[in-house]
């Protein structure tokens, strides 16, 4: 997705854009965050496995948590390219097996208590 949206032909299109990529911060950084505010810290992580169906699940995935902010900056023609190229490489990456498209989640989890 961000080497697409960065391509020369749609950089100044989406220079601005608010598209998430890795923007979640590692488990330390989190832990540093609570523990200089003097907090019990637990932090872990867990990655979910989401086993998706569809002809573009995964894009499908993307449409509904972080592509809107990015398509809106598109006319529908370039959002219709796009999103062309954008199955296509998605479909290499997460091939379909047997019982659907395999699709791993990470998240990161982080609790801070007052002693």
């Amino acid at each position: 997705m961000r080497r697409l949206a960065d391509s020369p032909q749609r950089q100044g299109k989406l220079r601005d854009a608010k598209y998430h990529v890795n923007h979640v911060a590692e488990p330390k950084t989190h832990a540093e965050v609570l523990i200089d505010g003097e907090l019990a810290t637990y932090v872990w992580t867990a990655t979910y496995l989401h086993v998706l169906q569809g002809e573009n699940p995964v894009l499908d995935w993307l449409r509904c948590t972080v592509l809107p902010p990015l398509l809106t900056k598109l006319s529908a023609s370039d959002v219709e390219e796009f999103s062309t190229q954008l199955a296509a490489e998605l479909r290499r990456a997460y091939p379909p097996g047997p019982s659907g498209t395999q699709f791993p989640v990470r998240r990161v989890f982080a609790v801070g208590r007052r002693p």
